[in-house]
């Protein structure tokens, strides 16, 4: 868990059950003065983010956003960055090859998918000493299911697959700009950390709740995290399934 620092200030987390990420049912972030990107910006520069390392593999993150306010700049949702700690120890035998399949400015250090001030989704990413950037947007419609919809992002075949749907019963569809594309060697193709975040980079406090955090890895078919949501709409019939959705 990381609640950022300097002037990212954390003003609440509350989850209704469980501990940790593992049996989060509904998780509630407020914050203000917190900005992408993360370890590689400034002092005071950073988001909150609740997340579990993952190793290289595929793997499949969900979540339900149930509110996002309002506020300039302020949005919620998913979380993956590269896990420098975790891959420390392998990186050193995949930096040559690293280095010559993908520069710097193409190795991306992190990747959210987020619900901005209740009504668009935003796919964002950030490389290697560059800003962070728009991939992609789009407005969610009107009223219904749509005002509480899911975010995906899936790790698999060489790229990452950001999509939503506006609830249970709803088809995943791709966000604009997806998929990013993560070269073999990469930071992000490597061990990452994966969960939830929260930005409102003014001074004004924004908030964002959340619930039935999934995350599936390797061939889990039961996957991680979720509890406290609907049965029916954390079954995504395991990270094969949700893969081979993604990349079709």
């Amino acid at each position: 868990m990381s609640l950022g620092g300097g002037e990212c200030t954390v003003e609440r987390l509350r989850q209704r059950t469980g501990a940790g990420l593992t049996a989060a049912g509904l998780v509630e972030l407020s914050s203000s003065g917190c900005a992408l990107p993360l370890e590689h910006a400034a002092p005071g520069h950073s988001v909150p983010h609740l997340y579990r390392r993952v190793a290289a593999g595929t793997l499949a993150a969900s979540v339900q956003v149930l509110e996002s306010s309002g506020v300039r700049w302020s949005g919620g949702g998913l979380l993956l960055t590269a896990d420098v700690d975790g891959a420390a120890a392998s990186s050193s035998s995949a930096s040559a090859s690293a280095s010559s399949s993908s520069s710097a400015s193409s190795a991306l250090t992190w990747v959210a998918l987020r619900v901005v001030r209740g009504t668009h989704v935003v796919l964002e990413a950030q490389a290697n000493g560059g800003a962070a950037q728009e991939r992609g947007r789009l407005a969610l419609p009107s009223g219904g299911a749509s005002t509480t919809p899911w975010l995906r992002l899936v790790r698999s075949g060489g790229a990452l697959h950001a999509s939503w749907r506006p609830g249970c019963a709803g088809a995943w569809q791709y966000v604009p700009g997806s998929p990013i594309y993560v070269p073999a060697g990469s930071g992000l193709a490597a061990a990452v950390r994966v969960g939830l975040t929260h930005q409102t980079s003014s001074g004004v406090s924004g908030t964002v709740s959340m619930q039935g955090f999934r995350l599936l890895t390797g061939d889990d078919g039961d996957g991680d995290g979720g509890g406290g949501g609907d049965d029916d709409c954390d079954v995504d019939g395991g990270v094969a399934a949700a893969a081979a959705a993604a990349a079709g």
